[in-house]
């Protein structure tokens, strides 16, 4: 496909979109007509791309405008007042293009998915075919279905499905680089930065990494992970049972710090939450929390570890060292 013209018409209209998504005030209806727009050509997508990364691109001169860009060898000479009025322009913009580049991950992550969970919501969906999709908090998938294959991509998060057979093209979920396939089953795949982790709860599946002949068998009870870049590597056997144990309520910490148990019930509550305690020191947390209740699960880990809650307004919440 040939690049087009940062001036022609596509490349302006996919301009005006990203300006609405970085302006804060893109609404439901805003998203919908995106999607609608990037869905009508592939020509579309290219030039969203393209204008993606040249705002993306802005974050160097965010750098420089924070004093962590290089520095030129000589430094003109410029009258106060002059300089006065210089940075009275340059604060605004460095703020906004510090709130653009904060929020304009999630946003495009709102463009690319299609089912989309946030913090405190764990959601169960029907997908066309029949299988069912759970996705834990703060997750998001996109679907490619075709008339050759059901393809679930993960775009973040966790995600157990249980798949419906009287269709018969390959179901696969696809995570990074690599995709686990179907073969009569209900499975775990879940991303955490550059590594992805699977789990089958029912059946069997096989999980390879895209464009590579090999593959990993797993049956029930079987886990494996792997990272971007790397091969597929099998995990210690799991209880089906404690498999995305999320789906009925439970979250099962296993050998984690203060500050990561407290980040991962976090993540079932309505409202931020903040960390901001030394727990450097304190034993590492095994446990079995209900996170349909975060709240009394945050109260159980601080409860004899020397850490206070405070409530802030809009359910936030921050958790300090008690003699702080």
């Amino acid at each position: 496909m040939p690049v087009l013209s940062s001036q022609s018409p596509t490349r302006i209209k996919a301009r005006e979109w990203i300006i609405v998504l970085a302006s804060g005030h893109a609404t439901p209806e805003n998203i919908a007509d995106i999607k609608v727009w990037l869905a009508q050509a592939p020509a579309h997508r290219q030039a969203f791309e393209a204008e993606r990364q040249l705002w993306q691109g802005l974050q160097r001169f965010e750098q420089v405008l924070s004093g962590h860009g290089a520095q030129s060898e000589v430094t003109p000479v410029v009258p106060r007042r002059s300089r006065k009025k210089r940075w009275a322009l340059m604060v605004p913009v460095a703020v906004a293009m510090g709130v653009t580049l904060c929020f304009l991950p999630d946003i495009l992550l709102r463009l690319r998915a299609d089912y989309q969970t946030f913090n405190g919501q764990v959601a169960t969906y029907t997908l066309p075919d029949g299988t069912r999709l759970m996705l834990d908090a703060q997750s998001a998938v996109a679907m490619h279905y075709t008339k050759n294959e059901r393809r679930v991509e993960l775009l973040a998060g966790r995600l157990w499905v249980a798949v419906q057979h009287q269709d018969t093209r390959p179901f696969r979920v696809a995570a990074i680089d690599g995709v686990t396939q179907d073969v009569g089953t209900a499975f775990f795949v879940g991303r955490e930065n550059e590594r992805v982790d699977i789990a089958v709860t029912e059946g069997h599946a096989f999980v390879g990494k895209q464009n590579a002949a090999d593959r990993t068998d797993l049956l029930v009870g079987q886990a494996a992970h792997y990272r971007q870049g790397g091969a597929v590597v099998r995990d210690p056997p799991v209880d089906p049972e404690d498999v995305a144990a999320w789906r009925y309520g439970e979250l099962i910490i296993h050998n984690k710090t203060v500050a990561e148990a407290l980040q991962l019930v976090a993540r079932y509550r309505h409202g931020s939450t903040w960390v901001w305690a030394n727990t450097t020191g304190m034993d590492r947390v095994d446990a079995v929390l209900r996170n349909d209740h975060p709240d009394d699960a945050i109260l159980s880990l601080i409860n004899g570890r020397g850490l206070k809650l405070t409530h802030l307004p809009g359910n936030g919440l921050v958790i300090t060292s008690a003699g702080h």
